[in-house]
């Protein structure tokens, strides 16, 4: 047997080994599955499933991470407000800074209302001093300078002459903090609202 022929045996007799099916491939079929049901749904255009899958996903964001401005101010009695919260369990307000709106996260958290640099250059706030205050957060040292506030107001809620400070760092909501909150007669938080009361 001559050398070409050695090889023709050779491959002749090869064992054909058996393609073991690969750990992922139940899953890939199941994704699949889903994904030709999913498709299916759409094309043929069940219109009430669709719309019942749809009501599941958040609403869409078109201001940066806090949405479109929603209504929060749920209720109102002499001498208190209630806030409704947003959809992350955060309240959300517009008060107006000297006459000027201003979206404000009420943040407990936070020992002073501190503005935006994009807040602040709306309403005017010189900050001549400097950024001499700083403030330890969740993400560092943030250095701000000291301002103050003639007037904010929410609904009837209006509190003069409120120390504040413009943030130094990019922020994408002003902070409306415990200096403010601490001059309320108080506030609780209760079943996704929080009421201030004056």
């Amino acid at each position: 047997m001559d050398r070409a022929e050695t090889l023709r045996h050779r491959k002749a007799v090869r064992p054909k080994v058996a393609r073991r099916p690969r750990t992922g491939d139940g899953l890939d079929r199941l994704i699949n599955l889903a994904c030709a049901a999913l498709l299916t749904l759409v094309t043929l255009g069940d219109r009430e499933t669709l719309s019942e899958l749809a009501s599941l996903l958040p609403p869409a964001q078109s201001f940066g991470p806090w949405g479109t401005p929603e209504p929060t101010i749920v209720g109102s009695a002499p001498g208190s407000l209630t806030l409704k919260a947003d959809r992350r369990g955060h309240f959300v307000v517009e008060a107006l800074v000297d006459g000027q709106p201003v979206r404000f996260l009420i943040d407990s958290g936070a020992s002073k209302v501190v503005l935006s640099a994009t807040d602040a250059a709306r309403l005017n706030l010189r900050t001549h001093g400097g950024f001499t205050e700083v403030y330890s957060t969740a993400g560092g040292f943030v250095r701000a300078a000291p301002v103050r506030l003639g007037e904010v107001r929410m609904g009837d809620l209006e509190m003069r002459g409120v120390a504040a400070s413009v943030s130094e760092r990019p922020m994408d909501i002003s902070l409306l903090g415990a200096n403010f909150l601490g001059r309320l007669e108080g506030y609780e938080v209760s079943g996704g609202q929080m009421t201030l009361r004056w």
